[in-house]
């Protein structure tokens, strides 16, 4: 079997990012990672490819060369790396790198497509969805478990609702799926691993290699626009009220009035 992972370079942390005057971010001094739903997907695959015979495609879109993330994804067990870089991708929404997606992937002989359910810094969960529309395929969220029968060529997957509900459906492929965290537990690739693949080839497309012009990717094609970010105040040290019930309610009454809430 084909899987495609579609994985996404995230802040590792944003504890420490600054925001400009002009409401943009700073990030200078940021370092990227492997997106955590999208790096549970590569397991995931990982898992599929052991049981059935498969081979993983992963793709990344990125402004940045990301080499060495997509090196670690095959030292993981991926068979091929595709990275889709461009200057214009800087400021893509989630529909802008669905569409990058789709135009490479409509080319591919694949099964499954797995997306993770979100990303770290954005969290729209919408490129899974978008993308199983612009490929015209079926698309399940929030998947947890999948199980491939070749002789059908179907899966069963297991969605996790509210509440810890699972649900059991069946669904023909290629398919696109978005899976939860907890579809796998990430293993980390061995130094010996990643020195195998410092020869691997890592196959690369810019904006001119697809079937795209500049005016529906990045800014330009963005349907979602963020006008400019702002950093939560700190919380208020918190007052404890003492004495007895009805006196505690008084300052409750007390303070409220002087908010102008009562």
């Amino acid at each position: 079997m084909n899987i495609a992972v579609c994985v996404k370079d995230s802040p590792a942390s944003m504890e420490d990012v600054a925001v400009t005057e002009g409401g943009q971010l700073d990030d200078k001094y940021l370092s990227y990672n492997i997106n955590e739903w999208d790096s549970s997907a590569l397991e995931a695959a990982v898992q599929l490819k052991e049981e059935h015979d498969g081979k993983i495609h992963v793709i990344n879109i990125s402004p940045r060369k990301n080499e060495k993330l997509l090196r670690k994804c095959l030292a993981r067990g991926a068979d091929e790396a595709i990275l889709i870089q461009a200057e214009a991708f800087e400021k893509n929404d989630p529909q802008t790198s669905a569409r990058i997606l789709a135009d490479v992937l409509k080319e591919m002989d694949l099964d499954i497509i797995l997306t993770g359910l979100q990303s770290d810094d954005i969290g729209h969960s919408i490129v899974g969805g978008t993308l199983a529309q612009l490929l015209d395929l079926p698309f399940a969220p929030f998947v947890c478990d999948i199980k491939y029968d070749e002789d059908t060529n179907k899966a069963t997957v297991k969605q996790l609702l509210e509440a810890g509900v699972e649900r059991e459906i069946r669904i023909d492929t290629p398919t696109v799926l978005a899976v939860e965290t907890r579809i796998a537990e990430p293993q980390p690739p061995t130094m010996m691993a990643i020195r195998k693949t410092e020869g691997q080839e890592i196959h690369k497309r810019t904006l001119q290699d697809l079937d795209l012009t500049e005016e529906v990717v990045g800014e330009k094609g963005a349907e979602t626009k963020i006008k400019k970010y702002k950093k939560s105040p700190p919380p208020e040290a918190a007052e404890i009220l003492e004495g007895s019930p009805k006196e505690v309610s008084q300052k409750i009454v007390h303070i409220l009035s002087k908010k102008g809430l009562r």
